[in-house]
């Protein structure tokens, strides 16, 4: 799937530049939810809270 690289999009969704992904840490007190929404490709939103 993923490269272990993510960089910033634009409007059209082209990557212009690539910054390599660093290791996985836990967010403390970020709520992370996976929204399902068929009209969508891929078809969910990915919405996260602010730490509290």
């Amino acid at each position: 799937m993923g490269s272990g690289t993510v960089g910033p999009g634009t409007a059209g969704g082209e990557q212009d530049e690539r910054v390599q992904a660093g290791p996985v840490r836990d967010a403390h007190g970020v709520s992370t939810r996976l929204k399902y929404d068929a009209s969508l490709n891929p078809p969910f939103i990915v919405a996260t809270s602010m730490p509290e």
